[in-house]
């Protein structure tokens, strides 16, 4: 179904016709226009010197301001409406650099949203360049894109374009706490590079790049970054980028969730700002940069970073764990590294390190939750220097290499290994050993330290004093560059590679490269080579990766399960008899525990249990003190203190959080759904009814109250507060109930017949549209129907449907059981109508995947009764049918994601194809086919065919044709032809009529883009679901379908004029008004073989015959290829078909080769 993502993309593709009509030039340079505004950029070099091979365009916003109320917050996209009055901005040099840590005013400031892009000059718009997108390091507390130049990466390779990003750092990137999850968002820093990511989807084109090859790369918190925009959501959300290059992965020891709310404190005690609450963040919302300034220097650097921020976070857990258990995107073409001594700059000056003691003191110092028993046990892989095998130098040389290994020497193997176990075969390693001359010569004991590669990635442009390259040197900058430049145009390093430099094998469980310079004074090469990973290396990294995993780890400040029990054996005073008992072995037996207990347990919820990994552990803790107080009241547990035992109260908290349900059933009305026959057909068979046919009303529509009572959890456009604190908590708390299909919802079926009424007067208010599906035999799961080779069948009765209503029916690639055993928490599942998508992505589901769409929550400004979450919901979907009185379409919609998908924020505008590759009769040029009185009478019944036909007429063949087939008064009518200026005749969908009608209407063929009709038949091939709705349109008044859209827009130019309808039609208000008792009424559906649900004059399947049709006027040369038409009256193409098929007659106006 059309929506309003879908309106912003076509009135961006209108935006480029008008563009190349503006031709906007500056004399301050070249311009790039975007339609919303236009750039100026520099094609000079960094010396300021005229360059024609390079032009520079800086500080180019990608997001609205964070300023004001936005402080805090996600970014927000910025308006991109076409502006016929935009003016050229001045983008010849660098944007502001973001507020750094420590921080002083006039160093960065918040309005920092921006990007820098690199472009070959010679690069037209569309020319589908590879893109290298660069995440700065600086421990996401400091650093900047100026650091960074990518000038040199283009003058060497002129077949990229390469871009650097400002983000909120610090405080305003990364602030977190109890009142900044209820009222902001955490991990704001990592959202703003996923929103340029979204940008550069939109827009890179533009420049010359390639969308949909984008690479990600970065190095130390821009190489975390890297993984953590793979890591997002669990791996669940598809990626703006196809490859990933992440360098010394800088994952630091972060704060403890109780910690997390010390370091708030002292963020609002500094600023002169209430310490908790929304009292709190509208204080330090409204605080001037310089109060902040102060808050940020009472924060210890690295303390403001990436947090988990919960189950269904950005950061849903560890890292490590994610990619043990599989949770990151798949697919990636991936390079992970590190340098040969990243962790010296970590491990402290080595005269301070000469004892086994020193060494633990090097580690806790940043790491000190680690154990005792850890560090025991770190300390015999790191075995002291002289023991026998160890390859330590001294204690200095262990403490940094247990220090490397944690923080950047392990993670990048860890995630390649397991990107090789999933089959992927683009993944490989590397080693940099080539030092930074300038850090070198100053600190000589940090050899190849961190940020040495970086030194000759960006021309020793990374801060401190320029120190030029000398002969040797000047190989590796370009071998490093090359490499990573082969890789984003490749996805393989050795492609495009220096001819000196060695090919790059994959990963193949042990191999890496490694770079390194000739130090004999070589300037044609390097001395790289490729090395084995040594044994002893991959234990050690074996070791701490299973400590994440198993303990929290110690890239993060979280406690093991031993330093829980201290924690707990500390606060309650009781000896803790029994370890950790599983869950299912505790036996309750007792209605209550002892008050010391439940006292105890409180205390720990509040302080720590909200923290701890494994058991829900970064759910807001309102959920766990709120579930030990149910707890205490109902819930039957062992007298811990009759048996002098005190149970670890991770367990109590996991079995609390086992009661936990969600998305439930309301008994308020027993669910019945309305029966809906339908028949299935064969050609040899004939059709069969399937008489157990229902409907069942989407969830959506549905009265969602307290599981308790009776009590509203939404009304109008909002969510209760006091009962949906969180999406989990709301689906617990709240049900879907049984409906009144005709008395609430004006949803009636009679026989075959199914009719949807468009306002019905109810007891509770008027209720506006509906949608239902199409329910299997079970009557807990939908009918799923398998597209491919078949044809589907249909009458329909528009006659009572004018201009801004649609009467739609649809496939939409739904899970079978609404989603109920993929996500738990749905309780409701297909017998409730939960499961929704389609390639719109809509954010106005209130539930999607088990869990309350209460997220970002707001209410629509032109409907009372609607709003949206910051969540979407997207599938492949295949409109049959969108259509009125007045006009018609039939729309594939394909979509990158695989299934049911959901999507956040600007994500959900680049998932499918929302514009699809539409067939419009009025549109493509026939303005009297169909419509009231026309070729296709809208006052009459009209049967509607659908044929998805394939390469070898089996469902087995690829799909290559979508062909719709009309039946009225017992005649079949063929399909309209195009009659587009600039554009060859067509009667159905194929590839090549979408890309001929792109170009012709000048739109952007994102269809081909999101895999065209080989992405519809992987979709088809799964099996979609059946959807039929009656609606209006809040957002364009059904313009797009009935009128001529954009509005304004020249009635002359192709694909503007979609239908007769006046372009002051479709406002909501004045339809339900005027039109209350508009109505759709859908019948007879068939779905079968091709040829086989549809007759001639008589309605009734016509038996196959060999005999040409005697109706064809005359017939021309040629044959006609398989499901062409062949003849029929007024037809005057040829006749004979393509061996070995036949043509067959299916009624006096069309036959077809079958």
């Amino acid at each position: 179904m059309r929506s309003f993502s879908f309106l912003v993309a076509l009135s961006a593709w209108s935006i480029g016709a008008q563009e190349a009509v503006a031709n906007l030039t500056s004399s301050l340079g070249p311009v790039i226009d975007l339609g919303y505004t236009a750039y100026a950029g520099n094609s000079t070099s960094p010396t300021g010197q005229p360059n024609s091979t390079v032009t520079f365009f800086g500080g180019i916003r990608y997001a609205q301001p964070p300023l004001g109320d936005l402080r805090f917050r996600a970014p927000k996209d910025l308006d991109e409406t076409y502006n016929p009055s935009r003016t050229v901005i001045d983008a010849r040099s660098w944007g502001p650099i973001c507020v750094q840590q420590p921080a002083k005013e006039g160093l960065g400031v918040e309005d920092c949203l921006s990007l820098n892009i690199w472009k070959p000059t010679s690069a037209k718009a569309g020319a589908k360049l590879p893109v290298i997108f660069y995440i700065h390091g600086g421990g996401f507390y400091a650093g900047s894109s100026p650091d960074f130049p990518m000038y040199d990466w283009v003058t060497q390779d002129q077949n990229i374009v390469a871009i650097s990003i400002n983000y909120r750092l610090n405080l305003f990137g990364f602030l977190d706490g109890t009142a900044v999850r209820a009222n902001g968002t955490p991990n704001a820093g990592l959202l703003d590079q996923r929103a340029a990511l979204f940008w550069i989807k939109r827009h890179i084109s533009a420049f010359g790049g390639d969308p949909d090859e984008v690479t990600i790369s970065g190095e130390s918190a821009g190489g975390a970054s890297v993984l953590l925009q793979a890591t997002a959501w669990g791996g669940k959300v598809q990626v703006p980028f196809k490859r990933a290059i992440a360098q010394s992965i800088g994952l630091f020891p972060l704060p403890l969730n109780h910690e997390l709310e010390g370091i708030f404190g002292n963020v609002t005690s500094a600023a002169g700002c209430p310490a908790s609450g929304t009292e709190a963040m509208a204080c330090l919302r409204a605080a001037p940069l310089s109060e902040l300034i102060k808050s940020i220097n009472s924060v210890r650097n690295n303390y403001l970073a990436p947090t988990i921020d919960g189950p269904n976070g950005f950061i849903p857990d560890l890292p490590s764990r994610l990619i043990t258990q599989g949770k990151f995107r798949r697919g990636i073409d991936l390079i992970g590294g590190h340098t040969t001594n990243d962790g010296r700059n970590f491990a402290g000056n080595p005269k301070n390190v000469n004892t086994d003691e020193d060494v633990r003191t090097a580690v806790t110092n940043r790491y000190r939750h680690v154990t005792n028993a850890t560090l025991d046990k770190a300390l015999q892989l790191y075995p002291s220097p002289g023991t026998s095998g160890s390859p330590f130098v001294d204690n200095y040389d262990r403490a940094w290499t247990i220090m490397q290994d944690i923080i950047m020497g392990c993670m990048d193997q860890h995630w390649v290994n397991a990107t090789v176990k999933t089959g992927h075969k683009n993944a490989y390693s590397y080693r940099f050993n080539v030092p930074n001359p300038v850090d070198f010569a100053a600190n000589p004991w940090r050899g190849v330290g961190h940020t040495s590669d970086v030194y000759y990635m960006f021309n020793g442009a990374t801060g401190g004093t320029f120190h030029p390259f000398n002969t040797t040197e000047v190989p590796v900058a370009e071998e490093i560059i090359q490499y990573w430049a082969s890789f984003s145009r490749a996805g393989n390093p050795s492609t495009f590679k220096r001819a000196y430099s060695p090919i790059w094998p994959p990963y193949a469980g042990n191999s890496r490269v490694v770079m390194s310079e000739d130090v004999r004074g070589n300037s044609n090469g390097t001395a790289s080579s490729v090395e084995a990973v040594l044994a002893y290396e991959q234990q050690r990294c074996q070791f701490w990766m299973s400590q994440n995993e198993t303990r929290g780890g110690p890239l993060r400040y979280t406690p093991s399960r031993e330093s829980a029990e201290c924690l707990f054996r500390e606060i309650s005073g009781i000896k803790m008899i029994t370890k950790y008992p599983a869950a299912a072995q505790f036996k309750p037996s007792h209605n209550k525990p002892p008050p010391r207990v439940v006292s105890v347990a409180k205390q720990l919820a509040r302080k720590y249990l909200y923290a701890l990994p494994g058991h829900a552990a970064f759910l807001p803790r309102e959920i766990y003190i709120n579930t030990l107080s149910l707890y205490t009241q109902s819930t039957s547990v062992h007298s811990l203190a009759s048996q002098s035992t005190m149970y670890s109260a991770v367990v109590l908290l996991s079995l609390y959080l086992a009661a936990v349900k969600a998305q439930q059933v309301g008994t308020s009305k027993a669910e019945v759904h309305p029966p809906l026959p339908w028949q299935k057909c064969t050609k040899s068979g004939g059709c069969v009814t399937q008489s157990s046919g229902k409907v069942v009303l989407d969830a959506n529509w549905r009265w969602v109250h307290t599981t308790t009572g009776y009590t509203n959890c939404y009304t109008g456009q909002k969510w209760d507060t006091s009962i949906c604190t969180d999406a989990v908590t709301c689906a617990k708390n709240c049900a879907v109930d049984g409906a009144d299909y005709s008395g609430t919802y004006g949803i009636t079926t009679s026989g075959n017949a199914l009719t949807l009424k468009f306002v019905t007067q109810g007891s509770s208010g008027n209720n506006v549209g509906s949608r239902v599906y199409l329910m299997a035999s079970d009557d807990t799961k939908y009918e799923l129907f398998k597209l491919k080779n078949q044809e589907f069948t249909f009458d329909v009765d528009v006659s009572n449907l004018p201009c801004g209503l649609n009467g739609a029916l649809y496939f939409s690639e739904m899970d079978a059981d609404g989603g109920m055993s993929k996500y738990p928490n749905n309780k409701a599942g297909a017998k409730y109508g939960t499961g929704y998508c389609d390639a719109q992505c809509p954010k106005d589901i209130k539930f999607i995947n088990g869990e309350a769409n209460v997220v970002g929550w707001n209410g629509a400004p032109n409907d009372p009764n609607s709003g949206t979450g910051s969540y979407g919901t997207c599938c492949t979907e295949m409109d049959i049918w969108e259509a009125n009185s007045m006009a018609t379409a039939y729309t594939p919609h394909p979509c990158s994601a695989n299934g049911q998908t959901r999507c956040t924020g600007s994500e959900c505008s680049s998932i499918c194809d929302q514009p699809g590759c539409d067939f419009n009769s009025y549109r493509m040029g026939d303005k009297s086919f169909y419509g009231k009185g026309l070729t296709i009478d809208t006052n009459k019944k009209i049967t509607v065919v659908t044929q998805f036909i394939t390469s070898d007429g089996t469902a087995n063949g690829a799909l290559t044709e979508i062909r719709r087939i009309y039946v009225q008064d017992g005649k079949v009518i063929q399909n309209s032809k195009t009659n587009v200026a600039g554009m060859d005749t067509y009667d159905s969908i194929t590839d090549k009529f979408c890309a001929a009608q792109k170009t012709a209407f000048n739109d952007e063929n994102v269809f081909a883009n999101k895999g065209g009709l080989s992405a519809m038949d992987k979709s088809f091939t799964k099996g979609h679901v059946l959807v039929l709705s009656i609606w209006d349109d809040h957002t364009a008044n059904m313009l797009w379908l009935d009128s001529d859209y954009p509005v304004g827009g020249n009635t002359n130019t192709p694909g503007i004029a979609r239908g007769a309808c006046s372009t002051s039609s479709g406002v909501p208000d004045d339809v339900e008004k005027n039109s209350p008792n508009a109505s759709v009424t859908f019948s007879n559906i068939k779905f079968g073989d091709i040829g086989s649900t549809y007759g001639g004059s008589t309605g009734t399947p016509t038996t196959p015959t060999t005999s040409a049709p005697a109706t064809t006027t005359t017939a021309s040369s040629g044959t006609v290829p398989h499901w062409g038409q062949c003849g029929g009256i007024g037809y005057t193409g040829p006749t004979v078909c393509q061996s070995p098929y036949t043509c067959v007659k299916n009624g006096d106006y069309y036959s077809q080769c079958l």
